[in-house]
């Protein structure tokens, strides 16, 4: 170590060993153990990473590496300096988890690493959790978007648990980590929540990160962003407006990888910002200093946070003259957004997003004619009131079939079988689409209202689509006739009903079988609470709209 840290910083190390127990140097110890830290850093992601990296890249194997903490109160032993170690992998990796009451949330770091290091791809470990079979697909898709928001663009599901049919259902289960596959409920509906994660990780993996800011957070080791972890909402810069975004830079790239162009901070891979900031910290080495001059003299805009010298910044997010889109990720389709309007640089647009809603908002200079967003249209609906055919299948606990005269959560049915039902059930009624309506084909949809959790609609025996998310609504236009139409919708809810009914039941009568425990605290601390049957039902109301044109 001493060959080492001397190379390093060109003096030797001998002399100052004392200083790890606290003896006091005759210049201080707070230069040397700020050398020695950063010393551990470099050569800690020299021998773990770099290395790594390039041996596995001679034989065409990517290193994909959870390389950057979390940090500090979670973990307090990751001593490095996170972009740089993130940026010496192959594929740097995050992690985010379900209700955790730390809330680590790792994602944009990763992002920031991966982008300023030209590497691409921005994985992360997804929907950690442990909270067991309590999440649909509806719930778990809020803190995908704020991932995607924050650079995400590819997800490893955390954990693919491979129980086998002797070990029942739900079968056996890692200690931590989200229940997505083969054994979960609504696995045979899972097609649309797997094709939405997979075409927003395709579109965000297109192109340049575009962001305003570089924003400078040290030299020091260890080294995060945010500094501490634990901080429920997304991690912002101070003073930074919304509908502006940025990066964060180590000293690395700054020195080796930054250079200005044309009033721009920019890559070599042509990723480019408006803005540095050295933020008001003390760990900017002299060697950073001298770098920014350079880059000011180039005409770059640099804020340093002191008021002697900083200098004032206004930024355009967009560009106007280009023909503003709605993508719906969800649907695939496509839209014009015809009421945009672009004002010095700035478009807005108005969007009608459902809760927990998402969008691609795309600027295109070409891209033929498209559907209008949004548009007005006189629309006809007919809501289905009359009785619905409830069956259940088999061997579950619940009766064959029951009739209800309005629709309310099976938690709420007077049947404790139904209660505890986890599984899918079916829906039967019928509804009239008059001659008129096929002859002047009126778009026909389908609009289930609230569901929990997820739904498959089948129209006189045809499946017309599955719905995981908000809206709950469908265009069944194709699958229906004159006359009396036969709909069928199928819903799928999750494992912890049963599971919460099967605690008191002795062996031999329980309809689960699993390796995890019951949860029975009132808080286990890391976000789970004592398993308890969860709001389950096509809830309604179930409208019948027909729009002319549509």
């Amino acid at each position: 170590m001493d060959s080492i840290f001397e190379a390093h910083h060109n003096y030797s190390i001998l002399p100052l060993l004392p200083a790890f127990h606290g003896w006091k140097l005759p210049e201080g110890n707070d230069k040397f153990l700020y050398d020695f830290k950063k010393t551990i850093s470099d050569q800690l992601i020299l021998s773990h990473y770099q290395t790594r990296r390039d041996f596995l890249a001679a034989y065409g194997i990517d290193l994909v590496g959870e390389a950057g903490g979390p940090g500090p109160p979670i973990w307090v032993s990751c001593p490095v300096d996170t972009l740089k170690a993130l940026g010496s992998v192959s594929i740097p990796r995050g992690e985010f988890w379900v209700q955790m009451e730390r809330h680590i949330f790792l994602v944009k770091e990763v992002a920031s690493a991966s982008h300023i290091y030209g590497l691409g791809p921005v994985d992360a470990e997804a929907f950690t959790t442990w909270r067991r079979w309590k999440d649909a697909p509806h719930a778990l898709k809020k803190n995908l978007d704020r991932a995607f928001c924050e650079g995400l663009n590819s997800v490893t599901i955390h954990t693919f648990a491979n129980t086998r049919p002797e070990f029942g259902f739900p079968g056996r289960a890692y200690h931590a980590g989200i229940d997505i596959n083969p054994t979960a409920t609504w696995w045979e509906q899972s097609k649309p929540f797997i094709d939405y994660m997979s075409r927003c990780s395709y579109l965000l993996a297109q192109g340049k990160f575009v962001g305003d800011v570089a924003y400078y957070y040290g030299d020091g080791a260890p080294k995060f962003f945010p500094t501490l972890q634990g901080d429920s909402l997304r991690p912002m810069i101070a003073d930074l407006d919304a509908g502006y975004d940025f990066d964060v830079v180590n000293t690395d790239v700054i020195l080796n990888r930054m250079d200005a162009k044309d009033g721009k901070l920019v890559m070599a891979d042509g990723l480019n910002y408006n803005l540095l900031v050295l933020p008001n910290i003390e760990d900017i080495p002299e060697n950073i200093i001298q770098k920014t001059e350079k880059l000011i003299l180039a005409v770059a805009n640099v804020l340093v946070q002191n008021p002697e010298i900083a200098k004032k910044f206004k930024g355009k997010i967009l560009t106007n003259n280009k023909q503003v889109e709605f993508w719906d990720p969800v649907s695939s389709k496509q839209f014009s957004i015809a009421d945009a309007q672009s004002v010095d640089g700035i478009t807005k647009v108005n969007l009608k997003l459902s809760a927990y809603g998402s969008a691609f908002v795309v600027f295109i200079r070409v891209n033929g004619d498209l559907p209008t967003y949004n548009e007005s249209l006189d629309t006809q609906t007919i809501e289905i009131t009359s009785p619905w055919k409830l069956s259940f299948p088999e061997n579950w606990g619940a009766p064959a079939s029951v009739e209800l005269d309005k629709l309310i959560s099976w938690t709420d049915h007077k049947e404790k079988g139904i209660n505890y039902f986890s599984g899918t059930a079916s829906y039967e009624n019928v509804f009239i689409i008059a001659k008129e309506a096929i002859e002047s084909k009126k778009g026909i949809s389908i609009d289930l209202g609230e569901v929990y959790d997820v739904a498959e609609i089948l129209v006189n025996g045809t499946s017309a689509g599955i719905l995981w998310t908000k809206p709950y609504k469908l265009n069944i236009e194709e699958f229906v006739k004159e006359g009396e139409n036969k709909l069928e919708v199928q819903i799928t809810n999750l494992w912890i009903n049963r599971l919460t009914g099967d605690i008191n039941l002795p062996e031999g009568k329980k309809f689960t079988r699993t390796n995890r425990p019951p949860v029975i605290a009132t808080d286990t601390g890391y976000g789970d609470l004592t398993w308890r049957i969860q709001t389950s039902e096509l809830l309604g109301p179930v409208i019948i709209a027909q729009t002319p044109g549509e």
